[in-house]
């Protein structure tokens, strides 16, 4: 007869380190032998006891480990969060690649020079291996009788401009000679990262050598036994593998040659800006020099641990449509790289008015904070800079997403009002291509609304302490807490809590006092309100629906002990 242990009672399951498993077993060994009561570490049994609170201690870290992989919030292993991301239908964002329009200008205008398609151009560094390498995607043909650097008097346009990608291409690696028919074949590319873009291709040939392109998919969902599709796969090291059917959901290519093309790069780090690339991996004939003039396309890095946290559930939740306001502004953020935030509102409360049907997202694009960095180097200021309309009406990116605001252009708008069956959607095309719309009628697409905040803050510093070196620190710390793009649209701002994060937590050292409050008009109350925040209680500051803050002017004052006169200056955006 098998007889159960019995429970132990009074036992600690929540201590679970070296030093309480130590003092947890010392406690039971006095328990058990109350004459044993040479304790010090010299001690032969102290000894054993503290080599098995080492070993618990390992084993309760992996437990741990173990149990935090067990769930999407807690896991940080890529290879299981992107199992959870299969579970839910979700595939994370690839990379993608910066793009520029790039020009050749010749030494002179006697011939015509064809660049052709694939030619390689490079940032210049004395260092190789920090070059960054770029692959011209067309030929380029300037003709007779121009250099190549012309431009359009009306446009301001180049003439003869060629779009260069971040990457080198890869044509035509053969994955297999002869494929063996079994199911969910799997081919692992040669080259890391591989780009899984428009240009990411897999060819099949069968036994006449019949050359055909198949098509990607996210899911086999949907396919069936004949459907010529193929997934990807991307490891924890960047490795790319391409995955074929069972015969069952996608069909199993057998005895056929397999080749992919593709390119290699992409990443943040090809965002190099204009005038960046000016070297060529060849030389060409009668070509004197090359730049790039244009960003085309921004480049991103794969969507890291922590977004697909975020985004991976919104996904699933959105997988038949975008239902609630927070839906809709959700499937932007996971599904285009350049929407760095969005928020959304019913157009109106009235269910009266058929505006109730309405939905208004409020978008902040990285074409924006790219603009705002811009006007902030050219006019050497740290302060929020207004985005103009001529900004916003004639920007060939923003408007590519966001749209023409009278015309359903953009692809945002092509995103939410494509048509998608079950069956795009089951196989993950849908995700591609569009939203079904719930209850909604119309869509409207609009930029942020920008709070400007003119902050005040009383500093005093301790002795020894350079005191215009700390305020100037400080001074830096807001500025890049209110940066645009690190205020998130529903955002509280609390003057405290700022307060804290700098004194606590920002490395600077010598500050004695540290307070903050915001200058401007108030009402008799103390209290500023106005259509797009307001400040609550001195210290509070709560957006309205679309408002974003940001920086506009700063005050300080700096008090002297024992004196009644204050100094300090005061800052603004527009001087």
């Amino acid at each position: 007869m098998i007889m159960a242990r019995l429970p132990i009672s009074n036992m600690d399951y929540t201590t679970r380190d070296y030093e309480g498993f130590r003092t947890l077993m010392i406690q039971e060994l006095q328990k058990r032998m109350p004459e044993y009561t040479d304790t010090r570490q010299s001690d032969a049994g102290i000894v054993i006891l503290e080599l098995n609170a080492m070993c618990l201690d390992i084993l309760s870290y992996y437990l741990d480990s173990i149990a935090n992989e067990c769930f999407l919030v807690t896991a940080e292993q890529r290879s299981n969060i992107l199992k959870f991301c299969k579970m839910l239908g979700y595939t994370p964002r690839y990379a993608t690649s910066a793009q520029y329009s790039q020009i050749f200008i010749k030494t002179s205008a006697d011939t015509e020079v064809i660049i052709p398609q694939g030619t390689k151009v490079k940032t210049y560094s004395t260092n190789p291996d920090n070059q960054v390498y770029f692959t011209t995607l067309k030929d380029l043909v300037i003709p007779k009788g121009a250099l190549g650097n012309e431009v359009d008097s009306e446009t301001g346009e180049y003439l003869y401009a060629v779009p260069v990608i971040h990457g080198l291409y890869v044509n035509n690696e053969v994955l297999t000679d002869s494929s063996n028919g079994e199911a969910n074949q799997t081919y692992r590319l040669n080259y890391a990262p591989a780009l899984i873009d428009e240009n990411f291709k897999v060819y099949v040939a069968d036994a006449q050598n019949s050359s055909e392109l198949w098509r990607r998919v996210k899911s086999f969902a949907g396919s069936d036994s004949s459907s010529k599709v193929y997934t990807v796969e991307v490891n924890d090291y960047n490795e790319t593998s391409v995955v074929f059917g069972n015969d069952i959901f996608g069909k199993a290519p057998k005895d056929s040659s397999i080749t992919c093309s593709y390119y290699v790069g992409g990443g943040e780090s090809g965002n190099v800006g204009i005038g960046a690339i000016k070297e060529m991996e060849d030389n060409i004939a009668s070509i004197a020099s090359t730049q790039n003039v244009e960003i085309l396309k921004t480049g991103y890095n794969q969507e890291t641990v922590d977004e697909i946290k975020v985004n991976a559930p919104i996904a699933h939740r959105n997988i038949w449509g975008a239902l609630t306001c927070d839906d809709f502004a959700g499937v932007l953020k996971v599904y285009f790289p350049d929407v760095i935030d969005a928020e959304a509102k019913k157009a109106s409360e009235d269910w009266t008015k058929p505006e109730v049907d309405d939905i208004e997202i409020y978008v902040l694009t990285q074409v924006e904070i790219e603009e705002q960095i811009r006007l902030q180097e050219e006019r050497e200021s740290k302060f929020f800079q207004p985005l103009t309309e001529d900004f916003y009406n004639s920007s060939e990116r923003y408007l590519s997403l966001m749209g023409d605001p009278d015309k359903d252009n953009g692809i945002i708008h092509q995103f939410f009002n494509s048509d998608t069956d079950y069956v795009e959607i089951e196989s993950g095309e849908g995700l591609d291509s569009g939203r079904k719309l719930v209850g909604m009628r119309d869509i409207y697409l609009k930029h942020a609304n920008f709070a400007g905040l003119n902050i005040e803050y009383t500093l005093m510093v301790r002795d020894y302490y350079d005191r215009d070196l700390v305020s100037k620190q400080i001074d830096n710390y807001i500025f890049n807490y209110f940066a645009l793009g690190n205020i998130k649209f529903n955002q509280d701002i609390s003057l405290q809590d700022l307060m804290y994060e700098i004194v606590d937590n920002s490395g600077i050292e010598g500050i004695r006092y540290l307070s903050f409050t915001i200058f401007g008009d108030k009402d008799e109350n103390g209290e500023i309100h106005n259509d797009l925040y307001s400040f609550i209680s001195h210290d509070l500051l709560i957006p309205e629906i679309g408002t974003l803050f940001v920086l506009t002017g700063i005050s300080r004052h700096f008090p002297e002990v024992g004196k009644k006169s204050n100094g300090g200056g005061t800052l603004y955006g527009n001087t």
